[in-house]
């Protein structure tokens, strides 16, 4: 805890202040009336935070999904800066994990990948320098350093076994509002439909778009395929993962149907044959059987002018061009949306570059895509180390899990835009930081 239970005077002391200082902030600045309920909802996680880590730090990986649709709203402005709910939740994270970082004083020496993400941060940040939009370079690179914050958070948090089965249980009960959203989208028809899709509907709960849910749920499934080998609530466990699995194909995205066919052809190959055998059979069932979905995967191998994979490769063309520009040191971390905006003015769908590496080039040059690669070749290197060298049955298939589901999104940010997804991102690097602590060893 970062407040002894022992004091209570100081933590009465401390949330009266926060709520001086929130009034403050209300009689100062314009605020909308969504505005003051998020605070306030910020207030009441950080004020559980600051009295129990752990159920603080379960709120914000259970909230923050639900929150995700409104992730550009923006919260309170100040002069020409506006702080939207991504940029509060980021700095309220990073706040919180530096005074857990020097309450708990724990050694990071054991924590893997770490240097490399320093490194990272360090280029992203001194890119915001040269950067063409300071402000956006600097919104970015918080996001990114809240991810990082997440990390430590898992490592210094999670201490026993139960606590990390707990952090699942919690990852995998986040996602039952949103797919629950998500249903009643379906069902009374009010999903989302996009340009050069095709298909109408797409759902997307409480996330902002139909991908971001999707891969949110491969990952859900993932944890939910853990617990399953190891035992763990094999009833509800079961019911759940039909029920994620469901809203995944509703979701209509091919990316996150193709990641968890791999996730789980890479572990059925490794150690479950049978499992493999079972998996083929229900796909090729499905693709018969459901003709929507055999539309939606024919359409990868069948050329369409119109296609999302076409208008793809043309933002990737336009992409490469404008990295090259400043192929080295790029144009400054978060600006590859305006740039590709101001570059393709005249062509229609998203700047965003549907490519991580991409996206970094354009921002950051070679030097930021070789730290950002860095930082994966050392967490697969750890999770591959961590599946051989591990004589626990349980261990092995966590670390087996975690390494295929890791390096199949990373194969797959070459085609979407994964590390855009806060929510993916921040649930996943908090899990990775709980499977690092020294109990598991």
């Amino acid at each position: 805890m970062i407040l002894s239970t022992n004091n209570l005077f100081y933590k009465i002391s401390f949330i009266f202040l926060a709520i001086i200082f929130f009034l403050a902030i209300f009689a100062v600045f314009p605020i909308k009336i969504l505005s003051y309920f998020f605070i306030l909802l910020v207030f009441f996680i950080t004020a559980i935070f600051l009295i129990n880590n752990q159920l603080g730090f379960f709120l914000l990986l259970l909230i923050r999904p639900l929150l995700d649709v409104l992730t550009n709203f923006n919260i309170i402005s100040i002069g020409d800066l506006s702080f939207n709910v991504s940029a509060i939740f980021a700095i309220i994270t990073i706040v919180l994990t530096i005074l857990v970082y020097f309450e708990s004083k724990v050694n990071l020496q054991e924590l893997k990948t770490k240097r490399f993400w320093w490194i990272f941060l360090a280029i992203t940040f001194v890119s915001i320098v040269i950067s063409i939009d300071k402000f956006s370079s600097l919104t970015e690179w918080t996001r990114l350093l809240s991810i990082y914050a997440f990390f430590l958070l898992g490592y210094l948090i999670i201490k026993t076994k139960d606590d990390f089965i707990k952090l699942l249980e919690i990852i995998v009960f986040s996602g039952l509002i949103p797919s629950f959203f998500a249903l009643y989208q379906f069902v009374n028809d009010s999903g989302m439909t996009l340009p050069m899709e095709g298909i109408t509907n797409r759902i997307y709960g409480t996330f902002a778009h139909p991908n971001l849910l999707a891969y949110y749920l491969v990952l859900i499934l993932s944890i939910l395929g853990y617990l399953l080998l190891i035992k763990k609530g094999l009833f509800i466990n079961s019911a759940l993962a039909v029920f994620y699995t469901v809203i995944l194909i509703l979701t209509f995205t091919r990316g996150a149907w193709l990641a968890l066919i791999f996730i789980f052809f890479i572990v059925g190959a490794v150690k479950y044959r049978k499992m493999l055998f079972a998996l083929i059979i229900v796909l090729l069932t499905i693709y018969v059987l459901v003709e929507p979905i055999r539309m939606r995967v024919n359409a990868l191998y069948q050329y369409n002018p119109d296609s999302s994979i076409e208008w793809r490769k043309n933002i990737w063309k336009d992409g490469f061009s404008i990295a090259k520009e400043k192929i080295l040191i790029g144009h400054g971390t978060g600006t590859a949306h305006k740039i590709i905006l101001e570059a393709r003015r005249e062509k229609a769908g998203s700047p965003d570059p549907h490519n991580d590496y991409l996206k970094l080039l354009i921002e950051n040059g070679i030097i930021g895509v070789l730290s950002y690669l860095s930082i994966i070749v050392a967490l697969l290197y750890n999770l591959a180390k961590g599946y051989f060298f591990s004589k626990n049955l349980e261990q092995k298939n966590l670390y087996l899990i975690l390494f295929s589901f890791s390096l199949v999104i990373f194969l797959l940010s070459s085609v979407d835009n994964v590390l855009r997804n806060t929510v993916l991102q921040w649930t996943l690097w908090a899990m990775l930081g709980g499977t690092f602590v020294d109990y598991r060893k």
